[in-house]
C-alpha cells in the first residue's frame, strides 16, 4: 500500500503532505491545467526524490481521481490511499491506513464525519442557496449592498427556477440514498480514501462534473456492496482524525461556496436522476463498522499538529 497525493494547484499544500507522509511510501499524481504549477510541482518532486506522474487534466476533480486510479492499477500496490491535494493525512492516519492494508479485511473503507477545518472567508463575500427562504428578496437586497457581486446576482435571479429545481432534485436523492447509520447528516458525503484493486473494478469517477463526483461514487459503491460483490466497511473519523478536509485555501468547493453560481447543480442532478435508476440498495442495508483503537498518546498529539499546520 502507498499514499497517492492528487495535486492540481498550490505548491505549499503539496509540500505540507510530506510533513506527515513518508516520501518512500507515497506517489504524487499531478493533474493540472496550470502549466506554471506543472513545472513547479515536477521540480519539487524531483528535489525530494519522490515518484510522480504527470497526467492529462480537464480541470474537473473526477478526471484527476481517475488518473490516481490508473496510476494505482499500473503499480504493484494492493491498496491505495487517495488524498486530495488540499487535504492532509494525520500522523495517526498514516499508521491507521498502513495497518488496515496489512489486515486485508476489506475492499474499501467509507470514512464518515471527516474533520473539516473552519472556512475563513473574506467579509465582502456573499452567498445564497437557491432553496433559501426569501431567496429572490434576499438577492434583490444584496444587489444594492454588494456592488462587486451585481453580475453574479443578476445571473442568479435569471436562473433561480432552474437552479432551485436542480438543488431540490439533489436533496431528494440525498434523502433516498443518504441515511443513518452510514452517515451523520443527510447532506453529508462520506469519503472513500482507502481503495483495493478489486474496488476499482466497480467504479470510475464522473469526469464531466464540477461537483459531486465523490457523492455519486459513494452511492454507487454502497449499491455494489449491498449485492455482495465487494466488501466495504465504514468508520467514523471523529475523534480518530485520520484525514483533515481543508476548505480554506484551495479545492473546488472553496470558490463555489462563496459564490452565487449554482449552474453546477444542474448536471449533477441530471446525473443522479440517470444513475439512480440502476441502484437497488435498500434503506435496511448498512455497511459493517470498522473499529480501531487509538492510543491516548496519539490523541493528545493530534490537536497541536492540526493547529500548527492548518491554522
Amino acid at each position: 500500500m502507498r499514499f497517492y497525493v492528487l495535486t492540481s494547484r498550490n505548491l505549499m499544500l503539496l509540500k505540507r503532505h510530506f510533513v506527515t507522509l513518508p516520501v518512500k511510501e507515497s506517489v504524487v499524481v499531478i493533474n493540472t491545467v496550470d502549466e506554471n504549477y506543472l513545472k513547479q510541482s515536477v521540480e519539487y518532486c524531483k528535489k525530494i526524490h519522490i515518484e510522480y506522474h504527470v497526467t492529462e487534466s480537464n480541470g474537473n476533480p473526477g478526471k484527476g481521481k481517475n488518473a490516481v486510479q490508473d496510476v494505482f492499477l499500473a503499480s504493484g500496490d494492493e491498496y491505495c490511499v487517495q488524498i486530495d491535494g488540499d487535504d492532509m493525512v494525520t500522523p495517526f492516519g498514516v499508521d491507521f491506513y498502513k495497518d488496515l492494508a496489512k489486515q486485508k479485511r476489506n475492499d474499501g473503507l467509507m470514512l464518515l464525519s471527516t474533520t473539516a477545518v473552519a472556512r475563513q472567508f473574506e467579509q465582502h463575500t456573499y452567498s445564497q442557496w437557491p432553496d433559501a427562504p426569501r431567496y429572490e428578496m434576499n438577492l434583490n437586497e444584496a444587489h444594492k449592498r454588494y456592488p462587486m457581486k451585481r453580475k453574479e446576482i443578476e445571473r442568479a435571479l435569471e436562473n433561480k427556477e432552474i437552479w432551485y429545481n436542480a438543488v431540490m432534485r439533489i436533496k431528494k436523492h440525498q434523502l433516498q440514498w443518504n441515511y443513518p447509520p452510514d452517515i451523520k447528516k443527510i447532506s453529508q458525503c462520506p469519503r472513500f480514501l482507502f481503495w483495493s484493486r478489486k474496488l476499482c473494478d466497480h467504479f470510475r469517477f464522473d469526469e464531466d462534473l464540477l461537483v459531486g463526483e465523490d457523492t455519486i461514487a459513494c452511492w454507487h459503491l454502497r449499491d455494489v456492496a449491498s449485492r455482495g460483490l465487494i466488501r466495504l466497511e465504514r468508520a467514523n473519523d471523529i475523534p480518530y482524525n485520520t484525514y483533515i478536509y481543508d476548505h480554506r485555501r484551495s479545492g473546488i468547493m472553496r470558490p463555489l461556496s462563496v459564490a452565487l453560481d449554482f449552474s453546477w447543480a444542474v448536471p449533477l442532478a441530471d446525473k443522479m436522476d440517470s444513475l439512480s435508476k440502476n441502484w437497488t440498495v435498500s434503506k435496511d442495508f448498512s455497511l459493517p463498522e470498522y473499529f480501531t483503537k487509538i492510543s491516548r498518546t496519539k490523541q493528545r498529539l493530534l490537536p497541536p499538529i492540526i493547529r500548527e499546520y492548518f491554522l
